[in-house]
């Protein structure tokens, strides 16, 4: 296998062996092609990173917004529990009063 600095892919060929190291013509364009090439690779990664870095702002939101939900849920079982505390309470009063007025 050789080194990717002696072949290169070009276009639709295969590899084709860089001229540069005989001082061939065209291997200014094949050198323009590999620094796009390498461009578009940092751009990739890039991109990959500030992608990854949404989908964790993104998941870090949900959860917030699901804790909030399930917050939300807890207060209004309490306020529900309390509630019916209080209902039994009084239901409670009324029935122990009429067993002593009985």
């Amino acid at each position: 296998m050789l080194p990717d600095e002696i072949l290169y892919r070009y276009g639709n060929f295969d590899w084709v062996s860089l001229l540069g190291i005989w001082e061939a013509v065209g291997y200014a364009s094949l050198l323009v092609l590999r620094q796009r090439w390498l461009q578009e690779e940092d751009s990739r990664d890039v991109q990959c990173l500030e992608s990854d870095s949404r989908d964790k702002e993104i998941s870090s939101r949900l959860d917030m917004d699901v804790q909030k939900l399930e917050t939300e849920k807890l207060r209004k079982g309490k306020n529900k529990t309390k509630g019916d505390l209080d209902s039994l309470k009084i239901d409670y009063k009324r029935l122990r009063c009429s067993v002593k007025a009985a």
